[in-house]
């Protein structure tokens, strides 16, 4: 069976007892938790309402497994998405954890832009330029996921919904962290 190109198709297979590591070459079936998270995930983004998923578990429990997942239905069906975390580590450690397929930004970025953003356009970039959310700043993307979700605080996340009102947001954390 092809992967799904269409969201449709991608909830309509996710919601059948298809087996899913054949198409997305996994060594292992997801479990029915992974399943049907990926699934909760695509109808809410279908949905179109800005809705919140959250990807929650302890070390070891699949979340990284059951993101890249996601991330690969995604990019199949040309959904558009970013993947932020609360630090350039954290970013980093994402991005390994992704084994590299899809870039990963600190999620300040959205909302703040960077430092060679700033400069770009003529500002003098100091640290109380990234303070607020930029005034012209909006995002497109349909899906934001943000890694160590456990860490964002009200403030950061009443920020990203200023630039991405109706984004589907995917936290994944551990929530015994903090």
């Amino acid at each position: 069976m092809p992967r799904p190109t269409t969201l449709g198709d991608a909830i309509l297979l996710f919601a059948a007892d298809t087996p899913l590591a054949p198409i997305y070459d996994l060594a292992h079936e997801p479990g029915v938790q992974q399943r049907a998270l990926v699934l909760r995930t695509l109808q809410a983004i279908g949905r179109d309402d800005g809705a919140d998923v959250l990807f929650p578990g302890a070390a070891g429990t699949g979340k990284t497994t059951t993101l890249k997942l996601l991330l690969a239905v995604l990019d199949d069906c040309g959904i558009s998405f970013a993947v932020g975390a609360p630090t350039h580590k954290a970013a980093g450690r994402a991005s390994e954890s992704l084994d590299g397929l899809w870039p990963v930004t600190t999620h300040h970025r959205w909302w703040c832009g960077s430092a060679e953003e700033a400069i770009e356009e003529g500002e003098e970039f100091s640290d109380d330029l990234h303070l607020g959310v930029a005034d012209d700043r909006t995002m497109s993307e349909r899906v934001l996921v943000i890694d160590e979700a456990s860490m964002i605080s009200v403030e950061d996340l009443a920020a990203i919904r200023t630039v991405a009102p109706t984004a589907t947001i995917v936290g994944v954390g551990d929530p015994h962290q903090l």
